[in-house]
């Protein structure tokens, strides 16, 4: 994804980061061996690192031509620090939205601590835990099962922010297993929304801290399902559009079903997002879901996906514009191991009831 902070990459610096991160992953192991008795020095990290990217060619619903990208090059790294003591970093490399440029954004950067598996803490940059999608599914396109992501996910800046997908601050976690059921939770306390829904905050706009709230339950009677709930609670500082002139109040509730099968993917969730002007006595409440079914059939994977979002009208925050309802039929191929070729078809409708088709292809892959 793409923001105003990111800046110019060039490839001899591309080249140089690539080459590092390569020797250190490949020397991680035999650097990674206890120290001699004799020795003063620790054993140093281990470092496990991975690399997801993909190329498409896309016919948008946009007026715009159709075209071949290179999408996101996911650099992807985790180190063992110390015992129970991790940390983790995802830099991705991306065209800039008219194309004309390479960019980088460190989209992921945390510490971890986690002593038991009841509780640990995460302090850093991190995808917000709304619901079962964003806390999956990452930026490797190699690792879902379609090519786009669902448009109440879609990055900050393509979208308008209707989920904030991002977030800087401090997360307790934790899991729990009972002969019933497994349960995990967290609770974050993060900088908030920007003053505008296509900005991710990296710093706070005001003193208020954005509270999120997150559970997931898995029934020992279905092992390959997981049920949940997520809420998040914020004040969105002042802006520059008309009617922004005071904070807002946001509480975002959303509810998740998903069935992860070794054939059967079916995946569901809702969000209820609900903006207050309180010194105006003024609320705007807006929807968005989708519903994805997956069969896998060998190296074939057929999927089906409704996406819904409807902004309130006259929400002086979110983009009322992005209103949309769509169809997406598509077909996975893994050809390969760490290959996979998608297909997608998709039909829907805009605000003022536009219609539009579209169609994509991508090449994805891991290393």
């Amino acid at each position: 994804m793409t923001r105003p902070h990111s800046r110019r990459i060039s490839a001899a610096l591309l080249c140089v980061i690539l080459a590092s991160l390569a020797a250190r992953a490949a020397g991680a192991e035999e650097q990674a061996a206890p120290a001699s008795a004799g020795s003063a020095e620790p054993a140093a990290p281990r470092l496990q690192f991975r690399v997801f990217g993909n190329i498409d060619w896309l016919s948008r619903r946009e007026s715009e031509p159709s075209t071949f990208t290179l999408g996101q090059l996911d650099l992807f790294a985790t180190a063992e620090l110390a015992p129970s003591l991790s940390a983790l970093a995802e830099v991705v490399l991306e065209s800039s939205p008219h194309g004309d440029q390479q960019i980088a954004d460190v989209e992921r950067f945390q510490l971890r601590y986690a002593p038991t598996d009841a509780i640990g803490f995460s302090l850093g940059r991190m995808h917000t835990m709304l619901g079962f999608w964003n806390q999956v599914y990452h930026h490797g396109a190699w690792l879902q099962t379609t090519i786009q992501r669902p448009e109440v996910y879609r990055w900050e800046d393509e979208a308008g922010g209707f989920l904030p997908v991002h977030e800087v601050g401090l997360r307790f976690s934790g899991s729990a297993s009972t002969a019933p059921l497994r349960l995990e939770y967290s609770a974050t306390v993060a900088n908030g929304r920007a003053a505008r829904a296509s900005q991710v905050a990296l710093r706070d706009a005001n003193n208020s801290k954005a509270v999120d709230l997150w559970l997931g339950l898995e029934p020992r009677a279905v092992p390959a399902l997981q049920l949940g709930a997520a809420a998040v609670f914020d004040r969105i500082p002042p802006g520059d559009r008309p009617g922004r002139e005071s904070e807002l109040s946001e509480r975002i509730l959303g509810g998740f079903v998903a069935y992860q099968g070794r054939r059967l993917e079916l995946l569901a969730e809702a969000f209820s997002v609900r903006h207050e002007d309180e010194p105006r006595a003024l609320v705007w409440t807006s929807e968005g879901l989708y519903a994805q079914g997956a069969v896998a059939l060998g190296r074939y994977k057929p999927y089906y996906r409704y996406d819904r979002v409807r902004p309130s009208a006259d929400d002086p925050y979110l983009d009322a514009t992005r209103e949309i309802a769509q169809h997406t039929v598509g077909l996975r191929i893994d050809p390969w191991r760490q290959v996979a070729l998608k297909l997608e078809l998709a039909h829907g409708t805009l605000a003022g009831d536009e219609e539009f088709n579209s169609a994509a292809v991508q090449a994805a892959f891991t290393f």
